[in-house]
């Protein structure tokens, strides 16, 4: 881990005027402090003290922290996660699938969070926090770098500030969630379509007559690390989750995590680590055994089990992250367009807007297979 790289975002007094804009480490507040922050500003478990100091602590990731935050009467008002990435699984997987025609490398960014959590946000009560945050982050790209925010959801105030600033952008994908408006799975399976809840229950007692079982709060963390080893294994992906960082996430999160483990006659078959948060279920991490995957039908059947456990336990959400439209669709989730937002200068630009124009094609031609059809972001009003 190297030390926070707090001259990058080094300004004079005079910028520093009205808002307080300044950068910091996670040991410059204490966890009360930043979380309450986090909490009010409408963050998320991703954005916690706990997630960023277990990101910056394991062997798996290299980052440099630039945290940024505005104070205004010593009170947050306006919190930035930044990273600049060094090292990391995901950020190496996006580059491979997203960024080789552009020939650049990891280092040529300066990324707003990190692609670990899950979205790229900038947490402020105003529009003029937002923006003095937005421009501080830009003042450590360099000549040949490239300010990137590569998972903004398009209904994100600062998505609509990123297009006002004439960041180039592409859609990238969408997330899937789904409102938990029913006190228990039955009301649930009464809200869908016959077809669809006739396919759901069938597959359910199909899955229990050979079987197949959901135990929760079983939180055996070498089991888990070893499922997702095995579906890193078959997809031939980076292991976005070892051991280490999983054991030092049950560590630091643990009132935030409910898990997940199907079983068929003490085999277990599927893993799920969820961030739980009271409000919003969001499945994270998922290992499971792809040969028995037909006999058995344990994805869908997780799809079942975390709506029951929503609907039971009062949560709002369940969040199940990007891609796989088909089934979720099928379980009555909807689609959030998530967005990827970068600018530079000079001899990049042009191949960094050329790129993300490819990435947008890429996902609407995807999209318009499942019948989506995301709409452009709206760039005439945009501020």
């Amino acid at each position: 881990m190297r030390s926070p790289d707090l001259a990058l975002v080094q300004t004079t007094a005079s910028r520093l005027a009205s808002p307080a804009v300044g950068p910091v480490s996670l040991g410059d507040t204490t966890r009360e402090e930043w979380n309450e922050a986090v909490s009010r500003l409408g963050g998320a478990v991703y954005h916690r003290h706990e997630w960023l100091a277990v990101l910056e602590s394991v062997d798996l990731v290299e980052v440099e922290a630039s945290h940024l935050v505005v104070r205004r009467a010593g009170r947050i008002t306006g919190l930035a996660p930044m990273y600049r990435t060094i090292r990391c699984p995901k950020f190496a997987m996006f580059q491979r699938h997203y960024l080789t025609a552009a020939g650049l490398d990891t280092a040529q960014f300066v990324v707003g969070h990190s692609m670990y959590g899950q979205s790229s946000q900038i947490l402020a009560e105003t529009a003029e926090d937002r923006l003095a945050l937005l421009r501080r982050t830009e003042e450590s790209r360099g000549p040949a770098q490239v300010t990137a925010f590569p998972l903004v959801p398009a209904d994100d105030p600062l998505f609509r500030q990123l297009v006002a600033e004439g960041y180039d952008t592409g859609l990238l994908a969408c997330t899937n969630f789904l409102d938990v408006e029913w006190p228990d799975f039955d009301g649930y399976l009464a809200s869908r379509p016959s077809a669809k809840r006739r396919n759901i229950r069938r597959g359910i007692e199909d899955s229990e007559r050979l079987g197949l079982r959901c135990e929760t709060g079983v939180r055996d963390v070498p089991e888990i690390a070893q499922m997702v080893l095995r579906t890193a294994r078959h997809h031939q992906s980076p292991v976005f989750f070892d051991r280490q960082y999983l054991e030092r996430i049950f560590d630091e999160l643990a009132g935030l995590i409910e898990t997940f483990r199907l079983t068929v006659a003490g085999r277990t078959v599927l893993t799920c680590v969820a961030l739980a948060d009271g409000t919003e279920l969001l499945p994270w991490c998922i290992g499971f055994e792809y040969e028995s995957l037909g006999q058995y039908g344990h994805y869908n059947y997780l799809y079942a089990e975390l709506i029951r456990y929503a609907a039971e336990r009062r949560y709002r959400r369940i969040n199940l992250g990007r891609g796989t439209y088909y089934i979720k669709r099928k379980y009555g989730y909807n689609q959030r367009p998530v967005y990827a937002a970068m600018r530079t200068e000079g001899p990049l630009r042009a191949p960094v807007a050329s790129w993300l124009r490819d990435i947008d094609l890429r996902a609407r031609d995807e999209l318009a297979e499942h019948g989506l059809t995301p709409p452009l972001p709206d760039r005439e009003d945009a501020g």
